[in-house]
């Protein structure tokens, strides 16, 4: 059979035109490498690289150089035979993939990635020369020319690292049945609540088992053992310390960047758990207008000025703390832009409003004493559920459980959950108690149930108003203002009702209510419900002429700042929204008269959405906006990121450390900024 391997030639001089040197048998052969005889007789892949993955390329400086070396170099007989057949190949001569392996496994070339493809296709470099491309799936070596076989090895290499990418395989109807009963049974044998298996996170490691059994098929082999996939308590807590330790600077350093940017918010929960410490969140957007809430820090409550603890946190993302917004239900000196915690303000109006003396409210004396008659009531109830909760071989046998504390609003849900209770709980609960205080006390609540109901009359759209307020990936600050007006109007109606119990526990409700109002409201709240698009219009309802007004002047200045331009004020009649106040810059004055003229869309309305289709239109209030809606209404939202949490026993809340507490919530945040 012909030798059609080629062979490498040497010239004196810089070749022009390129050529291929094949042995056909008859002897040797040049072909120029535009030639049709070589492109049908010898096809090149994208490589340039010949059938049998090899070639020789060099050029001859004119046509009568190709015909001497023709004319020499022809049997294989000839002198020069030997002496081609060892020479050294060229310096950019393709090397065969088999070779480039050896090269390196030998440190000769090395791999790097490549800035526009998956991680695990990298560059084959030789000093600054690309030879080839190396698939770390496969281990094959690919041509360094992009093309359909490359992105076709890619796709398909890409699939096996991530089976989702492909059509996923049907499960029928006895695997469903079969993994329900699994899961219902470890909910039961744990006592576990169902969130703990209804949940992004829990499904996401169903997913990654399912992948890495499917990766792991092997002829003559069941499927992976699960005990072995599953990592132990210390094994946990070192991925989550190694894991911090690996990103928590970048993640400050991220932050630090979009603050500056975008600005943003802090709150502060003073009730975080049992375990007697407090978190620090961080709330912002980011340039594309996405909202995000980052834990960042606990420490301890026991501090005198809980601000100590968060100079550090402060220092690091390099903001100011007494510019920031803090969103708190404590106060102090050193925060100068503090924004009272909706939640906890919402709970003060129910508590005091059983005992409205504490605030000195000028009220009849029959709304005191009724309110008064509530305080006892709901005194008895919480020490029955004491006694219930110290019983837990009466607790867990009752249809509605009151084993579980929650953080707020207490006293309702703890109503609403007495009022649910069966029959057959209440024939349980008095023969549990027969003959002592506690079942006195029991029997006493049951004839009062009526009065139960008209509590939870009362009450109850504050327990919803706070679930309102927890959102972890939406702004709340705009529905503070609109919330309040709804249960002032809530409060107005049960007090006119009649001249009943309830009448009279609304109106020591309103009372507290106008009270705390003047504790909650800062210019905030204004500010962000007139930068909704859809309802700010409500704010001249809500406020009332006199104090719109000023509202609406405060608001124009701060939009002056986003847009740092000088402001001169000068009086003129007052208008809601039709009229500017000031002598205004023409650019910032067509703004805010497009933006208070805008008329919006009720269908599929979301404030995040419309302010990201419409930042362009308006670039100075929309600065205004990220920085404004970036303010939580509640550090409720604690809730949401440590909930669960609320449902394990004292024994296993009580060992979990502080310490372990940081690594989860910086975890959380790395997740979230997209650092792992």
């Amino acid at each position: 059979m012909p030798n059609k391997r080629p062979y490498g030639i040497f010239l004196s001089e810089a070749p022009k035109t390129e050529v291929v040197v094949v042995n056909n048998g008859n002897g040797i052969e040049m072909i120029e490498a535009g030639n049709d005889q070589q492109n049908y007789e010898y096809p090149m892949n994208e490589a340039n690289e010949s059938v049998d993955g090899e070639i020789a390329s060099t050029s001859l400086q004119d046509f009568s150089a190709l015909q001497y070396i023709n004319e020499i170099i022809n049997p294989p007989t000839s002198a020069m035979y030997s002496t081609l057949q060892s020479a050294p190949a060229p310096k950019k001569r393709r090397l065969e993939y088999d070779n480039l392996r050896q090269l390196l496994e030998e440190g000769k070339v090395e791999l790097q990635p490549m800035k526009k493809s998956e991680t695990f296709v990298k560059w084959v470099v030789e000093g600054s020369s690309k030879l080839a491309v190396y698939c770390e799936v496969c281990n094959s070596f690919l041509s360094k020319n992009s093309g359909g076989s490359l992105t076709e090895h890619v796709r398909a290499c890409k699939a096996v690292l991530n089976p989702q990418l492909l059509p996923s395989v049907s499960i029928n109807p006895e695997q469903k049945k079969y993994f329900l009963e699994k899961t219902v049974d470890a909910i039961a044998k744990n006592l576990l609540p169902k969130s703990y298996v209804l949940n992004d996170g829990f499904i996401e490691c169903i997913q990654a088992a399912i992948n890495i059994g499917y990766n792991s098929k092997k002829s003559g082999f069941g499927p992976p053992n699960s005990s072995e996939l599953v990592a132990n308590e210390k094994a946990i807590d070192h991925f989550f310390t190694s894991r911090v330790e690996k990103h928590v600077k970048t993640l400050y350093a991220k932050l630090r960047e979009n603050l500056k940017a975008n600005g943003g918010a802090i709150s502060i929960d003073m009730k975080a758990l049992d375990v007697q410490c407090a978190c620090c969140i961080l709330h912002c957007f980011d340039a594309e207008w996405n909202f995000q809430a980052y834990p960042l820090d606990l420490f301890s409550c026991d501090d005198f000025n809980f601000l100590f603890p968060m100079q550090r946190l402060f220092t690091r993302l390099d903001i100011p703390v007494d510019k920031t917004p803090i969103v708190s239900d404590r106060d102090s000196e050193a925060i100068k832009k503090r924004i009272p915690c909706a939640a906890t303000v919402l709970e003060n109006v129910c508590e005091h409003s059983l005992k409205p003396k504490i605030l000195k409210l000028d009220l009849p004396t029959d709304v005191i004493k009724c309110a008064a008659n509530y305080l006892k009531l709901l005194t008895d109830l919480e020490d029955v559920v004491g006694a219930i909760r110290d019983a837990p071989t009466l607790n867990d046998k009752l249809d509605v459980s009151f084993k579980y504390e929650v953080k707020w609003m207490s006293q309702i849900i703890m109503v609403k959950k007495f009022l649910l209770s069966s029959s057959s709980d209440f024939e349980m609960i008095e023969d549990y108690f027969k003959g002592n205080n506690y079942g006195a006390k029991f029997y006493r609540l049951k004839t009062e149930r009526n009065s139960f109901k008209e509590f939870l009359d009362v009450f109850k759209p504050f327990l919803d108003a706070v679930k309102k307020f927890e959102s972890l990936n939406h702004p709340t600050l705009q529905f503070v203002l609109p919330t309040l007006d709804m249960l002032q109007k809530h409060l107005e109606t049960e007090s006119i009702l009649s001249n009943s119990s309830k009448s009279k526990l609304a109106k020591s409700a309103l009372a507290t209510m106008e009270h705390f109002k003047k504790v909650l409201i800062k210019p905030e709240h204004s500010f962000a419900l007139c930068l909704d698009p859809l309802n700010k219009a409500e704010l001249y309802k809500i406020l009332g002429a006199s104090v719109f007004q000023t509202i609406k002047q405060l608001f124009e200045k701060e939009i002056h700042k986003m847009d740092a331009i000088p402001i001169k004020e000068e009086a003129s009649e007052f208008n809601p929204f039709t009229s500017i106040n000031f002598s205004l810059p023409a650019a910032v004055e067509t703004e805010l008269n497009l933006y208070y003229c805008e008329k919006v869309d009720q269908k599929n309305y979301n404030i995040v959405t419309w302010w990201k289709n419409n930042a362009k239109r308006f670039p100075a209030i929309s600065n205004f906006a990220k920085r404004i809606l970036s303010i939580p209404a509640t550090c409720a939202l604690m809730d949401q990121i440590f909930g669960s949490l609320n449902a394990i026993n004292q024994v296993e809340r009580s060992d979990m450390k502080v310490e372990n507490f940081k690594n989860f919530v910086l975890y959380r945040s790395i997740i979230l900024a997209n650092l792992e």
